[in-house]
């Protein structure tokens, strides 16, 4: 993965501990906010999953297209995917 695809799409690492972090980017950003941290829970065999809200990573004008309730399913669903693999999932996020 190139470091600019953590602009415009989920970001995901496997680690070999069992536990996930689950990072929600805020208003105007992408998983690349959170990028920092990637580094030190790589390092301590975590899984990483950065989601990118709808509608995130292009034109600011869309996201005057899209509804809140669509970021809170998107994530809801991607939450409901990954437990049934992970048992142990920290959610991790910030809005505005």
């Amino acid at each position: 993965m190139l470091e600019n695809d953590i602009y415009l799409s989920d970001y995901y690492h496997q680690g070999t501990n069992g536990k996930l972090v689950f990072f929600i980017h805020g208003i105007f950003s992408s998983p690349k906010e959170f990028s920092f941290l990637y580094p030190i829970l790589k390092e301590n065999n975590y899984s990483i999953y950065a989601v990118l809200l709808k509608e995130h990573g292009g034109k600011l004008s869309d996201l005057s297209k899209i509804k809140y309730l669509e970021w809170v399913n998107q994530v809801n669903n991607t939450l409901s995917e990954l437990f049934k693999k992970y048992e142990n999932i920290y959610i991790f996020g910030h809005s505005m």
